[in-house]
C-alpha cells in the first residue's frame, strides 16, 4: 500500500510516497516537486470559486493565472500553458449555475485555445 502525503518545503510543494508504512521515512520513500495544492472549508459553492480564483492568481514561479474578468462570481483567466509558458496561454472561464428546488450547485467551466 502507498500513502501520500502533501507539504510545504522551502517554498516548494512536495509530496511524500510512503511505502507500507505512512510513519516510517525507510525503505520506499522518496520526494518529488509537485503542483501547488491548498486545503481549507468554503461556506458555499459560489465561496469556493472565490477562493479558487484567488489560489490560481496568487501561485508563484510562474505559474499564476492572469485574471481577464472578475465580474464575480463569473471568472475568466489566462493560465500558463503546456509549456508553462506565457507565449503558450490557455483561457480558461468559469461561471457557477444552480436550481435551488433540484439541489444542484455548479460551475461550469470552458477551456479556450488561444489562436
Amino acid at each position: 500500500m502507498v500513502k501520500h502525503m502533501a507539504s510545504r518545503a522551502g517554498g516548494k510543494v512536495v509530496i511524500n510516497h510512503l511505502a507500507n508504512n505512512p510513519k516510517s521515512r525507510g525503505e520506499g520513500y522518496r520526494q518529488e516537486q509537485l503542483m501547488a495544492t491548498q486545503t481549507g472549508t468554503a461556506s458555499s459553492y459560489l465561496d469556493l470559486l472565490a477562493q479558487f480564483h484567488t489560489f490560481v492568481t496568487g501561485l508563484s514561479g510562474g505559474m499564476a493565472w492572469t485574471a481577464l474578468r472578475t465580474a464575480a462570481p463569473e471568472y475568466i483567466w489566462s493560465a500558463p500553458g503546456s509549456l508553462g509558458s506565457p507565449a503558450d496561454p490557455l483561457i480558461i472561464g468559469a461561471k457557477p449555475f444552480s436550481n435551488v428546488p433540484a439541489d444542484y450547485y455548479n460551475w461550469r467551466l470552458g477551456g479556450f485555445p488561444v489562436l
